[in-house]
């Protein structure tokens, strides 16, 4: 059975919280994000197919599209929103990732 926390880090930019996902903003991977895919590397591959964490990157300043391809690589990780206050950097980065919801 899928797991899903919900924790809300804030970020210079903006915060939002995205229910169902882990926010992490402007490069503060938390003990949880480190957990779980450690969690992931130790059970390989079928860890993957069992649970994903879904991940909202707020802030898409200097450190936001890095952190986003980052966690769209990860195995087990899934990126499920972005948020910026500024429209065209919302832009951008939805017709790199077009899965995840903008804010």
């Amino acid at each position: 059975m899928p797991m899903t926390r919900h924790i809300t880090l804030k970020a210079p930019e903006a915060v939002r919280e995205v229910p169902e996902t882990v926010s992490i903003g402007q490069g503060l991977a938390g003990s949880n994000m480190r957990a779980h895919m450690k969690e992931v590397k130790s059970r390989g591959n079928s860890m993957s197919m069992q649970r994903v964490l879904t991940v909202g990157v707020v802030g898409l300043g200097y450190w936001g599209p890095n952190l986003a391809r980052n966690f769209n690589q990860l195995p087990g990780c899934r990126l499920g929103a972005l948020c910026d206050l500024d429209p065209e950097r919302l832009e951008k980065m939805q017709l790199l990732y077009p899965d995840p919801v903008c804010y």
